[in-house]
């Protein structure tokens, strides 16, 4: 049985760029690298390499978790732009 998940993602591809809104009520390292091979997988899909995201959570991410999850996901934007909301 897959465990719930415990953050929203809504993703609609808008032709040059994929928007995405994320939130729920607190991030934590494991939970930004899931929602972020979820956005990089729908990119592949579609063909884009250009990500806007909305991120909306109530509690952020700790800055010691800020620091280890930067290396990966650094890795998995490479070749694409990114901008926040």
């Amino acid at each position: 049985m897959e465990a719930e998940k415990t953050y929203d993602l809504v993703m609609e591809n808008r032709g040059s760029y994929l928007y995405a809104i994320v939130g729920g009520l607190k991030v934590t390292r494991q939970i930004a690298l899931d929602y972020w091979a979820e956005i990089i997988s729908e990119c592949d899909d579609i063909g884009t390499s250009k990500i806007l995201l909305e991120h909306n959570f109530v509690q952020m991410i700790s800055m010691e978790e800020m620091l280890e999850v930067i290396g990966p996901v650094a890795d998995l934007l490479k070749g694409r732009l990114l901008a926040f909301v």
